[in-house]
């Protein structure tokens, strides 16, 4: 159905700090020579995968789902904390083919790949931070849009050099002294927007059936990331997302 949960989170809290990850939670890396990839904790306890890249080879973490989404659209979601360095984040198997976002920790920024050309969109965005990215996968057009923390970041960006592989995601990076945090791995059914519903809390208290009065906003208690307090916000039973509404528009349960 939409916006099931299609994998297991891979949160790598069951491992042991210093574990090495590859051949498990589904992830695979070319390890060779000095590139690597770990369990690392933070100061708060949360177990997140560590890799770095510092060997003559190009580093490619690769995660395979198409025994979980066939030919069908997807949302893949996942938290990155750039270190150090640069790397291309892909839907496909090829950095030269797939559908490309990247980031920079020398100039503090995220682009896309559109038309074969690296872009601007994001900038002032520091390292040794964490990010949830969003990347919706339509694999009937081929395309895919982004979102950093809730923000679009790019719109129907296409393949890169057409790879013809649309059900994989693949970390590329080729040069030294790259680091960075992965953590948090889902895959979802469908495209979900750049916002997802995480809760919501009900008192009907006091109201008669059929009641055509305005719901006090201190009875409805919509948890939504990056949504002002007090906004307005509507459902689309078009492709099943919540969003911010107009002022004059209505939100029915």
């Amino acid at each position: 159905a939409f916006g099931d949960l299609l994998s297991q989170p891979c949160d790598f809290s069951g491992y042991d700090e210093g574990a090495p990850v590859s051949g498990s939670e589904g992830f695979t890396m070319n390890t060779v020579e000095k590139n690597s990839a770990v369990v690392k904790a933070e100061p708060d306890g949360n177990k997140y995968l560590h890799v770095t890249k510092d060997g003559s080879s190009s580093l490619v973490l690769s995660y395979d789902f198409s025994g979980l989404v066939g030919e069908n659209s997807y949302t893949l979601e996942y938290r990155l904390k750039p270190v150090s360095g640069s790397c291309n984040m892909l839907i496909g198997l090829d950095n030269s083919k797939g559908m490309v976002i990247s980031h920079s920790s020398n100039s503090n920024k995220f682009q896309y790949v559109k038309a074969n050309k690296f872009t601007d969109a994001m900038t002032s965005v520091p390292k040794e931070q964490w990010y949830q990215i969003r990347m919706t996968v339509n694999q009937s057009t081929k395309t895919m849009d982004c979102y950093v923390d809730g923000v679009l970041l790019c719109a129907d960006i296409d393949q890169r050099n057409g790879d013809p592989v649309t059900n994989r995601f693949t970390v590329f990076v080729s040069g030294n002294g790259t680091a960075f945090g992965l953590d948090d791995f889902k895959v979802y059914s469908g495209e979900l927007a750049a916002q997802r519903i995480e809760a919501v809390s009900l008192d009907f208290g006091g109201f008669q059936a059929n009641d055509l009065g305005t719901l006090p906003a201190s009875k409805v208690a919509v948890t939504m990331p990056n949504l002002d307090a007090g906004s307005i916000v509507q459902y689309d039973s078009v492709d099943g997302t919540f969003g911010k509404a107009a002022d004059d528009q209505s939100f029915y349960l």
